[in-house]
C-alpha cells in the first residue's frame, strides 16, 4: 500500500507539472502563405512591362520596381505574422495538408497588404 500511495502521488505531481508547462509554454501557431503565386503574379506584371529596345532608364526603373516589390513582400509577411501571432510557412514547403484546412491560409491578407503599398 505504501508503494501504491507513493506511485499515485508521483503521478499526480508529474501531471500537475506537465499541465503547468503546457499552460506557460503553448505551442507555436503556424499559418501558410502561397508565396509562389504572389511571385508569379509579379513576374507576369514585370514581363508585360519589358519591351524590346528599352532604354537604360526604363530597365533601371524595372529593377527598382522588382527590388521594391521584394522589400514590400517582406514587410507584408512580417506584418501578417505579427497580426496572427504565428509563424508563416511557404505553402510549397508543406508536405501534406490533406484537406487544406489544417493550417490557416494568409495569402489573401498578404496580397491585400501588397496592393495597399
Amino acid at each position: 500500500m505504501k508503494y501504491f500511495a507513493t506511485g499515485l502521488i508521483s503521478a499526480l505531481v508529474s501531471i500537475f507539472f506537465m499541465l503547468a508547462w503546457l499552460h506557460y509554454h503553448p505551442a507555436q501557431r503556424v499559418g501558410k502563405v502561397d508565396v509562389l503565386s504572389i511571385l508569379q503574379a509579379q513576374q507576369k506584371q514585370l514581363e508585360s512591362q519589358v519591351k524590346p529596345g528599352m532604354d537604360e532608364a526604363a530597365q533601371k526603373a524595372l529593377i527598382a520596381s522588382a527590388t521594391l516589390f521584394g522589400k514590400n513582400l517582406d514587410l507584408a509577411l512580417g506584418k501578417v505574422s505579427a497580426e496572427c501571432g504565428c509563424v508563416l510557412l511557404n505553402s510549397a514547403a508543406i508536405v501534406k495538408d490533406p484537406s487544406g484546412s489544417v493550417l490557416p491560409d494568409y495569402t489573401d491578407r498578404v496580397r491585400i497588404l501588397m496592393s495597399a503599398r
